[in-house]
């Protein structure tokens, strides 16, 4: 039953979520005292710094560049 509604969910976000338009990145310091998971929206960049993606989803090659800016080595 949980799968279903993790499905249920992921369906509607993928409806909310805009699929084109610009893109907003919001960089900031890690406040919390436990990581959050890492997604499409929420991108590690260093030990301390966090990146928060609107609109459409960063590709694999433009994190690797904010990880470079932020001195932190791409995975």
């Amino acid at each position: 039953m949980i799968k279903n509604l993790n499905r249920r969910i992921e369906r509607l976000e993928e409806m909310v979520v805009p699929k084109h338009g610009p893109r907003l990145i919001y960089i900031m310091p890690n406040l919390e005292e436990e990581e959050p998971e890492e997604g499409p929206g929420l991108v590690k960049l260093s030990s301390s710094c966090w990146a928060h993606v609107f609109g459409e989803p960063l590709i694999p090659d433009k994190i690797w560049r904010l990880k470079q800016d932020y001195n932190e080595e791409p995975k």
